[in-house]
């Protein structure tokens, strides 16, 4: 093993490297390479210093020296190989303003028309799908070195890993997404650093450096857009965080760290068994991710076979499948306008060790927004209706329009599809995240302009951003009323303001809570609403004011035949609570944990949300009962609850 000189930051000025090994046996010689290439016993041999200079001043496209070596003995390696970039700066004053991820990997992995993976290659055939690039599976894994520079310069992550080439029709890009594999036999078994910045995770197993090159209209942004615009709809989006690339040293561009939403995705974020998970592809669900479809095909054959408009029959349905994920979902790729759908870029997963209910999963808009048709095309009448092949091929509709037969599963898609469309895509909200991601990748452009010329130039990138998502999100939203309007035979839209004093209680719609400084939407006529007063602590839902049947009721569902105010009331409570505690068990001698028995003399439901216990006047909330396990029983005149910890 040898041990070049470590840098943990960017440089600028020239330097000279040593390299030594950590074995006394002087017949080990140092070979080593500076160009990516993996050394062999005829590579160069280190016998002094290495002059490592600056590349960027004398090169328009090098912006990292790399340099790999390892130990030999008698013409064979005896030492694992390392690899190592040293990425400069332009000036000294300058820092980038991206993360940069350098990659190193001899070329032949890449470009070798027999092995090489980003290469048409020998299995080229004259279709847009062979090559060697639509190979797929471990074999066409090939090893690569990572090294991940923050803002500011600091390396933050460096490892082996393996890479394959991930997508789909754009693997034919001259820019290709890359996957990554954390894998034991390249040394860590994960990738430790929060790649993402949106999430509180710092170990992966596997990520995506996805190319923007997909984007039918050259935005750079559009698929980050889209996924910031439905974050909080509870179906599964990829995350983003834009970098610089290089490979080898050389400029690769601008690329996007994404999620990859595999079996080892869920396994993690829902601490699942990783054989519990399937995950299928096509709305007519037969890509097989990992898993079966076979449960997903069976549904499919039900609902061909059954009326839906029938409640028995949908009440099956609704038990395989979570039909808000799927309405959340369906609603927002219809809003935006996902062409290429949905044939393709639908996935849907599900697990044993859940509920196992189907869920959906959104990724790849690359097609959305103005990718074809525009502000004004019907990809509702795209999403309920076959044609003869992409991007709606037969049998893509049966599971969705099927559904829409049935009363309240058409209810409610129509109302929370207003409501996304409200409080989602809102014009000033679009636009705003569009600004605040452009802003992020705007300042490295020269990157991607300067390797790719996909956008040529600011003022290109500029002109697809406003002409194919500014635009889109100004005029979408009344195209859309329509196609709905149409589709469902209703007679128009009303305005609905929901009004409740937000220190005492709050107003859900069709489960979506409703903000006091945002609470007048348009939605549809004719279509039930849902409506639900929540409390809060201290504090108890008393009656309804407005145009509603049951002012007395918590949970009601009204119809709007026109604009509506409608008023959720909330007063004290006054009801006084006589708490004790009655049991103690700790110091554990055995293996359970310890608990505390609570009595309370009332037969009222008591919400535990804001319940603390505490052994410390100075902090009164130092437990949350909340988030222990508890036992809740009654006899006659009290209620117990066992409250219990179950740490050792």
């Amino acid at each position: 093993m040898y041990w070049p000189k470590q840098w943990r930051h960017f440089q600028f000025d020239d330097f000279l490297l040593t390299l030594s090994l950590n074995t006394p046996n002087p017949q080990i010689s140092i070979k080593y390479t500076i160009d990516g290439k993996t050394p062999t016993a005829a590579s160069e041999e280190y016998s002094s210093e290495i002059e490592i200079n600056n590349p960027v001043s004398s090169s328009g496209s090098k912006f990292a020296v790399i340099v790999r070596a390892a130990g030999f003995l008698g013409g064979e390696r005896v030492t694992n190989i390392k690899s190592c970039s040293y990425v400069f700066y332009k000036e000294s004053a300058l820092n980038y303003k991206l993360p940069v991820i350098s990659l190193i990997t001899d070329g032949s992995n890449l470009y070798n028309a027999d092995t090489g993976i980003y290469v048409k290659g020998v299995n080229y055939t004259g279709s847009n799908w062979t090559g060697n690039y639509f190979k797929t599976g471990i074999e066409w894994e090939r090893d690569i070195h990572i090294t991940y520079f923050d803002e500011n310069g600091i390396k933050q992550l460096e490892q082996d890993a393996g890479v394959r080439i991930h997508g789909g029709l754009q693997r034919t890009s001259s820019q290709k997404s890359l996957r990554f594999y954390a894998r034991k036999e390249y040394g860590d078994k994960d990738f430790d650093y929060q790649l993402l910045p949106q999430k509180e995770k710092d170990s992966y197993k596997r990520f995506i450096l996805r190319t923007p090159q997909g984007d039918w209209n050259n935005t750079v942004i559009k698929d980050a857009v889209g996924a910031e615009l439905v974050r909080g709809l509870n179906f599964e989006i990829q995350d983003y965080r834009p970098v610089i690339t290089l490979l080898n040293g050389e400029n690769f561009g601008i690329y996007w760290i994404r999620d990859y939403l595999g079996n080892k995705h869920f396994e993690d974020k829902y601490d699942l068994r990783e054989d519990s998970v399937d995950i299928i592809s096509g709305a007519r669900g037969l890509g097989i991710v990992a898993g079966s479809n076979e449960n997903y095909l069976d549904i499919l054959s039900f609902v061909e076979e059954n009326d839906l408009s029938i409640q028995e029959n949908y009440d099956f349905v609704e038990s395989q499948i979570d039909v808000y994920d799927m309405i959340n979902y369906y609603a927002s790729e219809i809003y935006m306008n996902n062409y290429d759908w949905p044939s393709g870029n639908l996935r849907i997963w599900k697990s044993t060790d859940l509920d196992n209910k189907w869920r959906w999963i959104m990724y790849d808009l690359d097609a959305a927004f103005n990718g074809r048709g525009g502000f004004n095309y019907n990809t509702l009448n795209q999403a309920t209706t076959d044609s003869d092949g992409w991007p709606n091929h037969p049998g893509t509709s049966l599971l969705f329009s099927s559904l829409l037969e049935n009363p309240t599963f058409r209810d409610e898609f129509i109302t929370r599809s207003a409501y996304i469309a409200h409080y989602h895509f809102a014009p000033e909200r679009v636009i705003d995240i569009i600004e605040r991601i452009k802003s992020m990748v705007e300042p490295e452009m020269d990157f991607q302009y300067d390797r790719w010329n996909t956008p040529s130039g600011s003022g290109s990138l500029n002109s697809a951003i406003n002409s194919h998502l500014v635009a889109f999100a100004t005029a979408r939203g009344p195209k859309v009323q329509s196609h709905y309007t149409s589709k469902f035979g209703l007679p128009g839209m009303a305005n609905l303001t929901l009004i409740a004093n937000d220190q005492m209680g709050s107003v859900a719609l069709n489960d979506f809570p409703i903000p006091q400084d945002n609470n007048t939407a348009d939605y549809y006529k004719d279509a039930t609403i849902r409506l639900k007063a929540i409390p809060k602590t201290g504090y108890i839902f008393d009656h309804w004011e407005g145009n509603v049947l049951l002012t007395d009721q918590s949970e009601i569902e009204i119809v709007l035949d026109n604009s509506e105010t409608i008023t959720a009331v909330f007063i004290k409570d006054e009801k006084e609570y006589e708490l004790s505690i009655n049991e103690v068990k700790s110091c554990s001698y055995d293996d359970s944990g310890d608990w505390v028995e609570l009595l309370l003399t009332t037969q009222d439901d008591i919400e535990l949300e804001d319940w603390f216990l505490s052994d410390d006047i100075l902090e009164l909330n130092k437990w949350k009962l909340s988030d222990f396990s508890t036992t809740f029983s009654q006899d006659e005149e009290t209620s117990f609850l066992v409250v219990e910890s179950t740490e050792e």
